[in-house]
């Protein structure tokens, strides 16, 4: 499994802690849900991840600092959640293209 996109659905609950056995993942897309719950770590194991879309859900916590320097990493949206915290002065990657993380509590 390469892409898996089920944006839309009205998906409740956690993140499954199953994501992080799908290694080859590059594309994840699970915006304008009712996800809740913590950012699941298990995420920064996909590291062929170059898209990362968890836009407009329930999702809380802290971010890890590390999700930006994902290797492979080029959009991430994580706008219209719950997280807080301190972010990062700068970010590590290079590829990092696009970052959308506005109506949070950042």
């Amino acid at each position: 499994l390469e892409n898996l996109d089920l944006s839309d659905n009205q998906l409740t609950g956690t993140i499954e802690n199953a994501l992080g056995n799908a290694e080859r993942l590059t594309d994840l897309r699970l915006s304008n849900n009712q996800l809740t719950g913590e950012f699941p770590m298990e995420i920064l194991d996909l590291q062929n991840l170059g898209t990362l879309l968890l836009d407009d859900n329930k999702i809380e916590g802290t971010l890890p600092s590390v999700i930006f320097s994902m290797p492979y990493l080029v959009v991430l949206r994580l706008h219209g959640n719950e997280f807080f915290g301190d972010l990062p002065d700068r970010y590590q990657s290079e590829i990092l293209e696009e970052v959308h993380l506005d109506n949070n509590a950042f």
